[in-house]
Formats: structure tokens, sequence, C-alpha cells
């Protein structure tokens, strides 16, 4: 039912695509706060907490900017800034930091790019609030009543498939030699053809 929908289908694999890309940044949030931040178990928490808030801020920003109407207008636009600003994530610290010692969230905030760089995953965040948003509201909104609940199920099992893609191409990169950072540059610039993909919907739609 939902892959013949020509509004679902799309709505489903753009939320599959934004748990692919959430998989890849957040699962490597423990490591990037080590290995490119000197950070401990600190520094990854405020990570954590920068992007909460940020998905949060743009959840609210897109209720406020679409007042009320189901709309994927936003959705090519915001694909194409969380791609920006993971690419930016990358220019900022794309190198490993050597340190003899992790340190904490003070520490961590005196040290040169740790205010860009939580800004940039704000930015991030905040932009994955535009994105998302729609695309549920999408999902929620057009299917039929009868079908509803085994449309949201199916969404929901093509995110899982799609962590679990996202967890091999991580294992793949790594198995390569691929850095952290390189691994994020990577998934970055993929969301170019991503909102392009979105844009060409919408003008369909």
């Amino acid at each position: 039912y939902a892959m013949d929908d020509k509004t679902i289908f799309p709505a489903m694999l753009g939320i599959a695509w934004f748990w692919f890309a959430g998989s890849v940044i957040l699962t490597q949030f423990p490591n990037y706060a080590k290995v490119y931040a000197g950070g401990n178990e600190q520094v990854m928490t405020l990570y954590l907490t920068m992007f909460s808030l940020g998905i949060g801020i743009g959840s609210l920003l897109c209720n406020r900017l679409l007042r009320g109407v189901v709309s994927t207008a936003f959705v090519p636009g915001a694909a194409l800034a969380m791609g920006a600003g993971i690419v930016v994530l990358f220019l900022l610290q794309p190198h490993p930091v050597a340190v003899s010692e992790l340190t904490g969230i003070a520490g961590y905030l005196s040290r040169p790019n740790a205010w860009a760089v939580l800004a940039c995953l704000l930015f991030i965040a905040i932009s994955g609030g535009l994105y998302i948003v729609p695309l549920f509201a999408v999902l929620q909104s057009r299917a039929s009543e009868r079908h509803r609940a085994r449309t949201m199920a199916a969404s929901n099992m093509l995110d899982a498939l799609l962590m679990v893609l996202a967890s091999v191409l991580a294992m793949v990169m790594f198995s390569l030699g691929a850095t952290i950072a390189e691994l994020y540059l990577l998934l970055g610039v993929a969301h170019i053809p991503v909102a392009l993909l979105a844009a060409r919907r919408i003008r369909r739609a």
C-alpha cells in the first residue's frame, strides 16, 4: 500500500534517510568526542544535549513557519542545510587532536573551535528538525485511516533497515582505513542528491 502511494512512500524514504544520517552521527559521538575533541563522557553528553536541543528547536520552528499546514516545502532546503553543516563540521576538525589527558566540559570549551563545533552541531540538528517534522506529518495525514497503523509500522521497519545499513557503511569505511571525520564528510556530501531528489519530488507533487 505504501509503495503504491506516490506521496507516502517518498515520505517514508525521507524519514528513513533521517534515521540513517542520525545513526551515523550519533553512534560516532563517543569516539568523536574522545579522538577529535579530546573530551571525556561529559563532552559527549554535551554533544548529545546540543543535538537534542537543536532537534527540538527545529521542530518548533517548522511548526511556526508552516503555520499548521502539512507541506514539504522546507524539506529540500533542510536536507541541504544538514549536509552543509556536516561538511563544515569536518572542516572545523578534520584531524584527531593529540592530548595527554581527556578533559571535561570546562577544559573543552577553552579549546579552539569548541564553540564553533557546538554551534555547527546545533545548526545540523535544527535543520534536522525542519527536515523530519513535515515528513512525519505527511506520513500520518496522507495515509488512510484504514492503513495508517500498518503504514507507520512499515516506516519503522524501513528506518531500522537503514540504521543497520548505516552501521554496515561505517564498518566498511573503517575497514578501508577511513576516519570518523571522513565518514562524516561522506555523509554530508550525500545530502546533496537527497536534497535534489526531494526538490524534484515537490515539483511533481
